[in-house]
């Protein structure tokens, strides 16, 4: 029998933080919560897990610099770690991806994407760890600030997969939303044609 994967949760709403823990216990996954970056990093060093799931916005230690000291020791740079994140500008991202993380998740999130998204990143790392993925580094040029991101091949490939996901979404609650706008444009057209 395979030990359950284990999964630590960055997160200073309590809220928030027990709704992502139940989810994916449900799912099977055994999930440790941390209440800020610097009591994750002391759970790490303690007991590393398989997946980090991090918000960025956070009190003593954020998540950018969670992330980045569990990226920079050579024991724990390969965890996988998600940043969950309200902030989804291109240098909230980049910033993001320099730091080492290996995913987003935007917030809100559906249950269903989260557990999704957590499902490809494991498939994604028994692939790395079959095929020992070639990493390389890459620099970017965003609004007049370098980034350089390291990343292999798997990684752009999800990191590209998921965004293209999230702008499919964000596309289709554009959609609905402007179908309701003409909807209530034609209705409020047709009561002013009544009145006159």
């Amino acid at each position: 029998m395979s030990t359950a994967r284990r999964i630590l949760v960055a997160e200073d709403s309590r809220t928030q933080a027990m709704r992502v823990r139940l989810l994916l216990e449900g799912e099977g996954y055994e999930v440790q919560v941390a209440a800020d970056g610097r009591e994750g990093l002391r759970c790490v060093q303690t007991s590393p897990p398989d997946l980090i799931i991090s918000d960025i916005v956070m009190p003593e230690v954020n998540g950018y610099d969670f992330c980045q000291a569990v990226k920079s020791t050579e024991a724990t740079k390969r965890i996988p770690f998600v940043l969950l994140t309200g902030q989804n500008t291109a240098e909230d991202i980049l910033r993001g991806l320099e730091y080492g993380a290996d995913n987003f998740i935007p917030k809100p999130f559906e249950d269903d994407y989260l557990l999704e998204r957590v499902r490809r990143i494991f498939e994604h790392l028994d692939l790395r760890q079959q095929e020992g993925q070639l990493e390389v580094k890459i620099p970017m040029r965003v609004r007049g600030r370098d980034f350089f991101i390291s990343a292999d091949n798997l990684q752009i490939i999800e990191l590209l997969f998921s965004t293209f996901e999230e702008l499919a979404r964000v596309n289709a609650r554009l959609v609905e939303s402007q179908r309701i706008v003409e909807e209530y444009a034609r209705s409020l057209e047709a009561k002013v044609q009544e009145r006159t």
